[in-house]
């Protein structure tokens, strides 16, 4: 059996065309079916509707907010235009009977985030390049313009857009390559293909990866040699994957526990991710959903008490170390300090001491 058995039913997309590639447009005719919803109301079914979900959320974002473009916070666009934009959504697309309410909530997050993402397009592509972007947008008021060219060449507008420049350079040391839908689009596909594996017989190539980790190597695209071994085009992703392996064994060997954030994958890339941001899984997933495994000790409440104890026994060691260490040195210059306290143990055996 191979992994292409099963021919799953793709929505027919523009063929793609060289050269720049063009804005998407609000489709005219027809209303697109979303036949199955995720747990947080992204579609999910048919294959391939997360990707044009998406792609009309951003037609609909730069055809009706032109107008808002100062507006830096998706919570300060009006309810009402908020309420414009979902019924120009719901002209597009026909939701599962019943989920109007969790459709709605993923799909203001989704218009939010691409708001975002135009407004940063607005500055890269027009203000730093010194384009008018009324050429391509002619509602946007000639006024408007002029403030928003204004307002991103302020010192402190530079210095963010610096800093998130370095940021995406950063993330762009371990690129994934999913496309538009995300992970959203792909787990299903994934899911599929390692159970055709299994039933096939084939060995689990990422045996011991929980469900994130997985997901985030499957997105990298990894590349088998004829040994039978995983590789990767980026070395900083290798080096990543390694590090996974590492941890698994040490898992098995209790070594290593999981603890909601601070699980095999954020173990390995070594930062703590942004908390609206869930690799592996969903950009629109909060960390409750993902680590529900760990709801026991999700309250924020009992997160901070566990931290800060964690400090305080931090701040402690370090200061009875010091303590000791100008206790060590007042013996060792003092000619009438005693012979036990010249020699004194070392103040850095203290490090493996626990408190």
């Amino acid at each position: 059996m191979t992994l292409n058995t099963i021919q799953p039913w793709i929505i027919s997309a523009p063929k793609k065309q060289c050269g720049k590639r063009s804005r998407n447009q609000i489709p005219e005719k027809d209303t697109l079916v979303i036949e199955m919803l995720g747990s947080n109301g992204e579609p999910i079914l048919l294959e391939g509707m997360a990707a044009r979900f998406r792609n009309i959320c951003g037609a609909i974002v730069r055809d009706k907010l032109q107008t808002w473009i100062m507006t830096s916070n998706w919570k300060n666009v009006s309810t009402t235009t908020k309420d414009v934009l979902w019924a120009t959504l719901k002209e597009k697309f026909t939701f599962p009977e019943g989920q109007e309410d969790s459709s709605r909530k993923f799909a203001e997050g989704l218009l939010g985030r691409c708001f975002r993402n135009w407004r940063s397009i607005l500055n890269t592509e027009y203000v730093k390049k010194g384009k008018n972007a009324k050429d391509d947008f002619g509602r946007i008021p000639p006024n408007m313009w002029e403030e928003f060219v204004q307002q991103k060449n302020t010192s402190e507008a530079k210095a963010l857009s610096e800093e998130n420049t370095r940021k995406a350079m950063k993330a762009a040391e371990n690129p994934h390559h999913l496309g538009v839908g995300g992970y959203v689009a792909r787990i299903i596909k994934w899911r599929r293909e390692e159970e055709e594996w299994r039933i096939a017989g084939l060995p689990d190539l990422y045996e011991g990866l929980d469900e994130r980790s997985r997901n985030w190597v499957l997105a990298q695209i990894p590349v088998f040699t004829p040994e039978g071994k995983v590789t990767f085009k980026h070395q900083t992703t290798m080096e990543i994957y390694e590090r996974l392996e590492q941890l698994v064994e040490l898992q098995k060997k209790g070594l290593f526990k999981p603890d909601r954030k601070r699980d095999q994958l954020t173990a390995a890339i070594g930062t703590v991710e942004h908390s609206g941001h869930v690799q592996g899984m969903s950009s629109t997933l909060p960390w409750g959903d993902v680590f529900q495994n760990d709801q026991g000790s999700y309250r924020k409440r009992d997160r901070y008490k566990k931290d800060l104890e964690k400090k305080r026994r931090a701040i402690t060691k370090q200061e009875l170390i010091e303590f000791f260490a100008t206790q060590q040195a007042q013996a060792m210059t003092n000619p009438t300090a005693s012979d036990a306290q010249r020699h004194a143990d070392p103040p850095l055996q203290l490090a493996n001491t626990r408190y």
